[in-house]
C-alpha cells in the first residue's frame, strides 16, 4: 500500500491521479484513497483530499451526507489552494468540482478565479496534468477564442 504522508516520487503522483479518476466512479476506491489522504503532508496531497471528499460525496446515498462531504471538501480544497495558490493542478480540481456540482448548491464562486489561474500557470504542470487540463477545459466550453488560444501555446 502506498503511504501518503512522507516524502512522493512522481510515480506517487502519478498514481494518486490514476486512483483518483478511478474514484469518480467507483465509490469503494473514493472510500479507500480518502482513507489513506488522512494526513497529507503537501498542498498537493491536501487538494486531492479535498477532490476526493467531493467524490464520496458524489457516491453517498443520504442527503445530509452528501452536503456534509461536499462542505469538507470546499473547506479542503480552500486550504490546499491557501497554502499553493498558484498551482494550477489544485485549482483545476477545485474548478472541475465547481463545475459538476449544481449551481443551486452556491459552490461555484470560485470558476472565474480559477479558471485564469489555471491559465496563468499551466505551463508549471507535468505535461500529464497539462494533457488533462487542457482537454478538461476545451470540452468544457468556458473558454474563450483568446483563453483556447493561451491554452494551446
Amino acid at each position: 500500500m502506498l503511504t501518503l504522508t512522507g516524502s512522493y516520487g512522481l510515480e506517487s503522483k502519478s498514481d494518486i491521479r490514476k486512483r483518483y479518476i478511478q474514484a469518480i466512479d467507483n465509490s469503494s476506491v473514493a472510500e479507500v484513497l480518502l482513507s489513506e489522504l488522512a494526513t497529507p503532508a503537501t498542498p498537493m496531497l491536501l487538494g486531492y483530499k479535498g477532490a476526493t471528499e467531493a467524490l464520496v460525496a458524489k457516491h453517498a446515498w443520504n442527503p445530509y451526507t452528501k452536503l456534509s462531504y461536499l462542505q469538507r471538501s470546499r473547506r479542503t480544497l480552500n486550504e490546499a489552494i491557501r497554502r499553493d495558490p498558484n498551482n494550477p493542478e489544485i485549482r483545476f480540481l477545485r474548478y472541475s468540482i465547481q463545475y459538476y456540482v449544481p449551481s443551486w448548491l452556491g459552490y461555484s464562486g470560485n470558476l472565474k478565479e480559477d479558471k485564469s489561474q489555471i491559465l496563468l500557470h499551466i505551463s508549471e504542470a507535468s505535461p500529464e496534468v497539462k494533457e488533462v487540463i487542457a482537454g478538461f477545459l476545451r470540452q468544457s466550453g468556458k473558454l474563450s477564442p483568446s483563453e483556447l488560444a493561451l491554452l494551446l501555446k
